[in-house]
């Protein structure tokens, strides 16, 4: 008896708008950084010699995994230019130190300053070796 009520006082509803056709036209740029690499004490490990591409990209996502001996220090930065070019631009973009678990997760999202030639480089400024893994999502 209570539905028939409230069927009874429900107002039909009718749909004006159209329907919104969304559809992807390009997916944004995922490109692995670091797959387990090994980050010898006191050495550096480098995304790419030759840079990423990211031509088009506002803004780029970073999310990397350390792993090593509790208390590493290191540091993260982000490079544009040729590797060993005299127009090479570091910027460092995190510091920190590994966690009691032997693990740290890193995220961060970063606006590009020179969208054709980016590489991530992790330093180690420990005496224990890491291992790093990582990827880049860039974001049109």
């Amino acid at each position: 008896m209570k539905l028939k009520k409230i069927l009874k006082h429900t107002h039909a509803v009718r749909v004006i708008n159209e329907p919104l056709e969304v559809s992807v036209s390009e997916t944004a740029p995922f490109i692995t950084a670091f797959a387990s690499c090994d980050v010898a004490p006191f050495a550096t490990a480098t995304s790419s010699l030759d840079g990423i591409d990211l031509t088009g990209c506002s803004e780029y996502r970073l999310t990397l995994r350390l792993s090593g001996e509790s208390g590493t220090p290191f540091s993260i930065s982000e490079q544009y230019g040729p590797i060993g070019d005299t127009d090479q631009i570091r910027f460092t973009i995190a510091t920190s130190c590994i966690s009691q678990e032997g693990i740290l997760d890193f995220r961060g999202t970063f606006a590009l300053y020179a969208p054709d030639s980016l590489a991530i480089v992790v330093k180690n400024d420990g005496g224990a070796p890491l291992v790093v893994d990582g990827v880049i999502f860039a974001v049109k």
